[in-house]
């Protein structure tokens, strides 16, 4: 494939950055050595996209996403699984989302010259629309117990980026000597297809256990220019393209236990070994030594994340929530031929990695209005989410801070609701900007500033519940369960 028909190739590729997602797993071999060189850590340190593994919909996105000890809707699996026991009537959920992203890069110096050279400020934006989630639970009765059966599917991690970075490197004298152009283009998402059932054992505690199916499947791009401002200089140009594979089997467990003043919520989603594929290739008009990895087939481990929360309801009109949630990134490993286990967003040894534990904190509040049968829900948070890796030269760690609201309308048989969040982070980061640097094979970033990095996502939630006894509701029921039993 020619260089220009490669970049063409990028261009159609998608978002949420150059990956973090170690997509990494992509090192290069340099011929006549050994080894490989963990050339994935050069792209992987362009961006950096969410890994915070938090449930869907509009309502729970609207309270900050503290929705564990709540999960009192079509929604509730991708949040507590145990919650689906409070259900009284067959419910289906559809959401939406549509997110616009932004990155300002600023005050950033490059240390491959002597002296330090300073790079002119640059922005990267655009905006994504897809679908988010969607379910269908059927509740009964079973030895006088209630039960809950529910089917859905999710897009947990989203890999959407496009964005194109472009700086002027310049003299003390404020002079531009280089025209430095990186563009990162990046598509595909994992998504969960998941089975849940959940139960009442006894009138204050509910269980649940969901059964996912991991699906994943990515591609992404980098675009890597350089070119010397005096007329007539070569413009060299290094591209690096990756398409992934991911699928895999976990469970989670989910603990609802409910009071009147007060509920209490735990899920844990448990690790598992993914098979996990990769295919790279490259293209430059520069000498290097290095050549991409034939494709690869290995097993990624991907590690069990604890969820807890808590919901206070001071009245019947008032709910106030918060959840804690953890995961140690560090042990996301995956093996590399010839290199060995490596850990999935820098590409290092897991001893010597730069990801680590990540503490998401949600807490959020729900207060309702009534207008005659008609219910009109108010909703505010906040959240905080790590990213899972430091930067490997700064040392700085991407943490996404951010306020949500939401309302909605939920007449009789059903329920729209709509929320509006935005979050900002801020970052000292290096990057590999120049071509020349990254085609030699140095996995040292000589450019470094200040990232600063908003979003902002709509959420719509269409819920609609099937009324007891009608040709909806036993069709499900006949489907899911089995025939009811005539009542004595």
């Amino acid at each position: 494939m020619s260089l220009g028909s490669r970049i063409v190739f990028a261009r159609r590729l998608g978002r949420k950055g150059l990956l973090v997602l170690a997509l990494g797993s992509f090192a290069l071999r340099a011929e006549g050595q050994s080894g490989s060189l963990p050339f994935g850590l050069i792209v992987s340190e362009q961006a950096q996209t969410s890994f915070t593994l938090v449930g869907a919909g509009a309502r729970a996105a609207g309270m900050g996403g503290a929705f564990t000890a709540l999960a009192d809707d079509a929604t509730a699996a991708s949040f507590n699984p145990a919650g689906l026991a409070q259900l009284l009537v067959p419910e289906a959920s559809a959401v939406v989302d549509f997110t616009r992203h932004r990155d300002e890069y600023r005050s950033f110096l490059s240390y491959d010259q002597v002296p330090v050279l300073g790079l002119s400020d640059t922005t990267v934006e655009f905006d994504h629309t897809a679908f988010n989630f969607a379910s269908v639970t059927v509740p009964f009765e079973l030895f006088s117990k209630r039960f809950a059966l529910e089917l859905s599917t999710q897009r947990l991690v989203d890999f959407t980026y496009e964005g194109t970075r472009q700086f002027e490197e310049v003299d003390a004298a404020g002079n531009p000597l280089f025209l430095l152009e990186q563009s990162s283009f990046q598509s595909g998402s994992i998504r969960l297809y998941s089975g849940s059932v959940a139960f009442q054992p006894t009138e204050r505690t509910l269980l649940g256990v969901t059964v996912n199916r991991w699906d994943g499947d990515w591609e992404m791009a980098s675009t890597n220019s350089e070119q010397s401002v005096v007329a007539g200089s070569e413009r060299e140009t290094f591209t690096y393209s990756q398409s992934n594979r991911l699928t895999g089997w976990n469970v989670d467990l989910g603990l609802l236990l409910t009071y009147p003043a007060f509920n209490v919520g735990v899920r844990y989603r448990t690790p598992f070994d993914a098979d996990y594929e990769f295919d790279a290739a490259l293209e430059t008009n520069i000498q290097t030594p290095l050549n991409p990895l034939p494709p690869t087939a290995t097993k990624l481990h991907w590690p069990g994340t604890l969820n807890v929360g808590v919901a206070i309801k001071p009245t019947d009109t008032l709910v106030l929530a918060a959840d804690w949630g953890r995961t140690d990134w560090s042990k996301m490993v995956f093996d590399v031929p010839g290199v060995g286990h490596v850990n999935f967003f820098d590409l290092k040894p897991p001893e010597e990695t730069n990801a680590g534990t990540s503490d998401d904190w949600h807490a959020g509040a729900e207060y309702l209005f009534f207008v005659g049968k008609t219910v009109v829900p108010v909703r505010a948070g906040w959240f905080r989410e790590p990213q899972p890796a430091t930067d490997a030269v700064t040392g700085d760690r991407v943490v996404r801070t951010g306020l949500s609201f939401g309302t909605g309308v939920k007449a009789g048989w059903w329920a729209i609701d709509a929320s509006l969040r935005y979050s900002t982070a801020s970052a000292q980061v290096s990057r590999f900007l120049e071509a020349d640097e990254i085609a030699s094979g140095n996995l040292r970033a000589t450019s470094r500033g200040d990232l600063t990095r908003t979003d902002w996502a709509a959420f719509v939630s269409l819920i609609v519940q099937i009324p007891s006894g009608s040709a909806p509701s036993r069709a499900l029921h006949e489907i899911f369960v089995g025939p009811s039993k005539p009542k004595s």
